[in-house]
């Protein structure tokens, strides 16, 4: 299964494989072999959602930036349903982490996780952002 549109952002694990948005899903891309596969959400043009669920069953409506906080586990910017969706890959599970108003790029540096909306970045003090508490 191919994206239908140019993805946006990626994240690299130490493996080599690749992660990356393209609007309502996020597809890894394995570095052994080239091969690209859906990870989470829908890999089509026909409308996102919103859902929390297992990794194939979540909904996303326009996925931008995403990050890894841990070994497989990932924040993802959630911009049109204004949330930050923790996806953990081990668990086979995503939540919502936080809602904030039109998410779009994420950087996290000494427990403070840097927020790009528009024309703003916000920064949300972390306790621990690999078991999701801000």
């Amino acid at each position: 299964m191919k994206p239908e549109y140019p993805f946006k952002y990626l994240a690299q694990e130490k493996s080599g494989d690749m992660y990356v948005t393209v609007k309502y899903a996020i597809f890894r891309i394995t570095y052994s072999d080239k091969k690209v596969t859906l990870l989470s959400g829908k890999a089509t043009n026909s409308g996102g959602g919103y859902r929390d669920s297992n990794l194939l069953k979540s909904l996303y409506y326009e996925l931008y930036d995403l990050m890894f906080i841990g070994p497989q586990t990932l924040i993802v910017t959630d911009a049109w349903n204004s949330r930050l969706r923790l996806v953990d890959i081990k668990s086979d599970k995503v939540t919502t982490l936080a809602t904030v108003s039109a998410p779009y790029s994420l950087f996290l540096a000494d427990n403070i996780l840097y927020l790009g909306q528009k024309q703003k970045i916000q920064q949300i003090k972390c306790k621990s952002v690999t078991s999701g508490f801000l």
